[in-house]
């Protein structure tokens, strides 16, 4: 597998040796934002898992959250020591991943503390351990001793993870699947041991039920979130490699599914794509140089894996694909499916417009939010998550349709909040129409959600791509005799240098910088009516109080980075109509 002469060349080379002793160093990047201390030693006294106290160890570490324990338990940080390792040979980089797995070996007994607590994390650092075992097997520093002591490990790991698989099966998504993933590993890796075949009836049967289930008929994946559906499919390139037979027909066409959908979303010029749903950082397998966003080789591996197909040019995003090569098979997944896309009829800008149909837990209120993506650019965004677990008002906070680049009626959620994790009253969307123009020069998409039906509100949204970078969104809230309601329509865009100017009955505002201007109108146009701007929790422009969670973008797990959210405030009866002029400028000024 010579990566270096097919995938990275020389500048790549040194990218990932560079990755590799940062770790030998002692920091790791969690959930791909910035270098933090490897921490692998939780604060005693380490009592079985079930009667820990977690929340007094993340007051002793002064952690806001759980995943900030778990996430360097899950021995992410193996994989950039074994590129670097198997592109360069230097024994050093074994030699770290030893002494790291010993200190978490003696540190961590197998069920006592917080790192035994969830079966899934478990899970997830058996397989890591898996392929350190393998990647690092020939090393002077593997010495037969440390190899049999990663093998009891793999044991201890696969033996933890059965006496909960029953509160997976409940949950019905990516822990299930991870658990499966793992029996199977311990099965293949370990067939001596008393238990493997047991691993392997459990592992088998709960990946093939888990991922039938898991994929809608148009491919979404069962947790409506982008991150989670790039997890799926990393856990499912995986189980190809090392136990093909557990993908039968339905779970691969299922997996061929998957990646068309995933496919549709991201933008081919920077591999992003929206930050839909819950997104908790994972990114299992980085066998990557790429950063956390892109998401090109994991699509890249799985196209090639389910598929038959390369869909991105040769490129530095192909390195997973070699680590995991893809198996011949045919798929027989359709060559599209429906998604809300809708790109520019002259090229150069794509809009993601959210419809969904739930049958499964919703994560975030998001119906029709709108992304819009410009050479690379994300211009309208999703604000992400940033922490599930921390005080108010950071308890999941991103996940309200407030922060979403949608409408919002009486200041209600679009569905009924019944705790951090749990909506109730499902808003329900459809995408109900694509039209073009005869001459090429619009093309328009049209959805519709239920979600105020309780109000007596309907929301209907119009996306109009024109030539010349030219959008247009139109947002009709509609309802029979319903009384004057409060309406909000939001926007949330990259921090930029920004002005507000008023327009006849509407406003301008231009970002220069991100290369965007908006021109904002509404019907009634006699209503009072208000625009508010906001950045990181504080009012820019505009009259009215601010919460603290507003004016924010979390690009992964942990992370907040400042963001420009623009409101239009509208008080009246139905009928209602907003009216946004988006002018995408080529290039960015």
């Amino acid at each position: 597998m010579d990566i270096k002469r097919r995938v990275l060349g020389a500048e790549g080379t040194r990218s990932a040796c560079s990755a590799a002793d940062e770790i030998v160093r002692g920091r790791v990047r969690l959930f791909g934002g910035p270098p933090r201390p490897l921490l692998l030693v939780p604060p005693p006294p380490l009592e079985h898992w079930t009667r820990y106290d977690t929340a007094a160890a993340l007051r002793m570490l002064g952690l806001p959250d759980i995943k900030f324990l778990w996430e360097p338990a899950r021995f992410g940080w193996v994989f950039p020591l074994g590129r670097a390792y198997r592109l360069t040979g230097a024994p050093l980089y074994a030699a770290a991943f030893w002494e790291y797995a010993e200190t978490f070996w003696e540190a961590n007994p197998p069920c006592r503390g917080p790192n035994w607590e969830s079966a899934q994390e478990v899970a997830l650092r058996l397989m890591a351990l898996a392929w350190a075992g393998a990647v690092f097997a020939e090393a002077p520093a593997s010495t037969p001793a440390r190899m049999a002591r990663l093998r009891r490990s793999l044991a201890e790991h696969a033996v933890r993870i059965p006496p909960t698989l029953a509160y997976a099966r409940a949950q019905n998504n990516n822990h299930l699947l991870s658990e499966a993933a793992g029996l199977l590993t311990a099965a293949v890796l370990l067939p001596e041991h008393p238990q493997a075949r047991r691993w392997r009836r459990l592992g088998m049967r709960w990946w093939r039920w888990g991922l039938s289930r898991q994929v809608a008929p148009d491919g979404e994946y069962v947790q409506h979130s982008t991150n989670y559906h790039r997890l799926m499919l990393q856990l499912a390139l995986w189980v190809q490699a090392l136990f093909p037979e557990a993908n039968a027909v339905p779970q691969w066409d299922a997996l061929g599914r998957a990646t068309r959908w995933l496919l549709r979303l991201c933008d081919p010029d920077s591999g992003g794509v929206p930050n839909l749903g819950p997104n908790d950082g994972a990114y299992i397998f980085p066998l990557s140089g790429q950063p956390f966003a892109d998401y090109r080789p994991v699509l890249q591996a799985a196209a090639s894996a389910f598929l038959g197909e390369q869909p991105f040019p040769a490129g530095p995003w192909d390195e997973m694909a070699v680590w995991f090569p893809a198996s011949r098979r045919d798929s027989r997944s359709p060559a599209a499916l429906q998604t809300g896309i809708l790109a520019a009829p002259d090229g150069g800008a794509r809009a993601f417009l959210r419809a969904a149909r739930f049958t499964s837990r919703p994560g975030h209120a998001d119906q029709l939010h709108l992304d819009l993506w410009s050479g690379g650019r994300n211009l309208l965004l999703d604000a992400g998550t940033y922490l599930y677990n921390a005080p108010p008002p950071w308890d999941n906070a991103l996940a309200q349709a407030a922060v979403h680049n949608t409408v919002t009626v009486d200041g209600r959620d679009q569905m009924t909040r019944a705790g951090r994790f749990l909506y109730l009253d499902w808003a329900q969307g459809v995408l109900t129409g694509r039209e073009r123009a005869a001459d090429g020069s619009w093309e328009r998409l049209r959805a519709r959600h239920d979600g105020y039906r309780r109000l007596g509100i309907e929301h209907e949204r119009i996306v109009t791509a024109h030539t010349g970078g030219v959008w247009v969104v139109e947002d009709l809230l509609s309802g029979e005799s319903a009384p004057a309601r409060a309406f909000r329509l939001h926007w949330l865009m990259p921090d930029s240098q920004w002005m507000v100017e008023e327009s006849g009955p509407g406003w301008m505002l231009r970002l220069p910088e991100a290369g965007l201007r908006l021109r904002l109108s509404v019907q009634p146009s006699r209503a009072p009516v208000r625009l508010t701007l906001a950045r990181a929790g504080e009012l820019l422009y505009g009259q009215g109080a601010v919460p603290p969670w507003r004016g924010w973008f979390s690009p992964t797990y942990g992370v907040q980075v400042p963001a420009l959210s623009l409101a239009v405030h509208l008080r009246a009866a139905p009928p209602v109509r907003f009216v946004t002029r988006l002018q995408v400028v080529f290039p960015a000024g």
